[in-house]
């Protein structure tokens, strides 16, 4: 079986929408209007991307919570709501690198 090579302008579209770094949709879709349907669909993961960074994380949160609960007294009963928080946030960014390592995958793909 021959190994198909990706697209080396999707690749590096790609490549900058994990990184977070910005992309001239309107010049790359100018410079290449045969891929328009994948670049859309990149483009569409950017904004998910974006979207995502956006959120605060968890951490920031944690030095107030912290705070009140230690007024409160109870700081051992936080211990697993705190565990709980940082595995979320590690699902989350293994699902973002999940959908961006099939999104290479799939415009990759040949066809």
């Amino acid at each position: 079986m021959a190994k198909i090579e990706p697209d080396p302008t999707l690749l590096s579209v790609a490549e900058a929408v994990a990184d977070g770094l910005p992309v001239d949709w309107p010049g790359v879709a100018t410079n290449r209007p045969e891929l328009a349907r994948d670049l859309g669909r990149l483009e569409l993961i950017e904004r998910l991307a974006t979207a995502y960074r956006a959120v605060p994380t968890h951490k920031a949160d944690s030095g107030a919570a912290a705070a009140t609960t230690a007024a409160a007294g109870a700081s051992h009963a936080s211990r697993p709501a705190r565990a709980l928080g940082r595995v979320w946030i590690w699902i989350a960014a293994a699902s973002f690198a999940g959908a961006i390592i099939a999104a290479v995958l799939w415009f990759s793909r040949p066809g």
